[in-house]
């Protein structure tokens, strides 16, 4: 009896607290809030059933550790070479391990152009804009690519196209 009492008054005094978060939180917030809410509450009820006996430790374990692994993921790719070679983001960086920053007047000739683009001589307009594309989705910075190798591979399909003019 005592501890079903224990875990009600919990329970109750987190849901004030839920609501007392929530109510001081500003609107433009209440987005991210609701979703780190929902993922504890998620984690929660996974390793109460993992301690109930009702599911496998490990598998609550596996779910519980779903957002820690998500959120962590870009730092990983920044701290560990591996992981950007593996994903293909590997980018030439400094002592610092920051990317040098974009060169927009290098001299790049028409020969590396062609290779930075993964494209062979004599290639149309429309191949180019799409190897480009192409190349862009993987090492954008946004998805975790260098600025460094995206300056590259616009100078290289700048280069194409005012040459096929």
């Amino acid at each position: 009896m005592l501890p079903r009492l224990i875990l009600l008054i919990a329970f109750v005094l987190a849901v004030v607290t839920i609501i007392k978060l929530v109510r001081n939180t500003p609107e433009e917030q209440k987005k991210g809030l609701y979703l780190k809410l929902g993922l504890s509450g998620l984690a929660i009820v996974l390793i109460l059933l993992a301690v109930t006996g009702r599911i496998h430790w490990i598998g609550a374990m596996i779910g519980a550790l779903i957002p820690i692994v998500r959120r962590s993921t870009p730092f990983l790719i920044r701290m560990f070479p591996l992981f950007q070679q593996f994903l293909g983001t590997k980018t030439k960086a400094d002592d610092n391990g920051q990317s040098p920053p974009p060169q927009a007047n290098s001299d790049m000739d028409e020969e590396s152009a062609y290779a930075a683009l993964g494209l062979s001589p004599g290639a149309t307009k429309e191949e180019i804009i799409q190897a480009h594309r192409k190349m862009m989705q993987k090492v954008h910075p946004d998805r975790g690519g260098s600025d460094y190798l995206a300056a590259q591979i616009n100078q290289a399909k700048e280069l194409l196209i005012r040459n096929l003019s």
